[in-house]
């Protein structure tokens, strides 16, 4: 919320002393966003593969046994994804945490 004396005013921000993220606070992140992602990826990757074995019982005229469509399908490709996006979110943390802390030791200049 800007400053209602002066609508032009920046907003406050963490000071150069605090860091935005902690090297600590990496590791939370990464597991929150990979779980997230593997069972986004679990959930459509089982929908789909329930469709395909609905539509191979169609054509084939028997009920296909779905139990393929976990083992087969939805189980590697979200583990897969999982590591995929277990890496992905690392690179990124760590990425971003090195920036906060270059931009911090530059804000702070040359005499501390």
């Amino acid at each position: 919320m800007a400053n209602a004396a002066d609508p032009a005013a920046p907003l406050p921000g963490p000071g150069p002393d605090s860091s935005a993220s902690t090297f600590l606070g990496i590791f939370p992140r990464v597991i929150m966003i990979t779980f997230g992602i593997t069972g986004i990826s679990f959930a459509v990757s089982l929908f789909v593969g329930i469709l395909c074995m609905a539509m191979m019982g169609m054509f084939r005229g028997h009920l296909p046994d779905m139990r393929l469509a976990y083992r087969m399908l939805a189980l590697p490709v979200a583990a897969m994804v999982g590591i995929v996006a277990f890496i992905v979110a690392s690179s990124v943390e760590v990425r971003h945490y090195l920036r906060t802390k270059r931009l911090n030791q530059k804000s702070l200049g040359p005499n501390h």
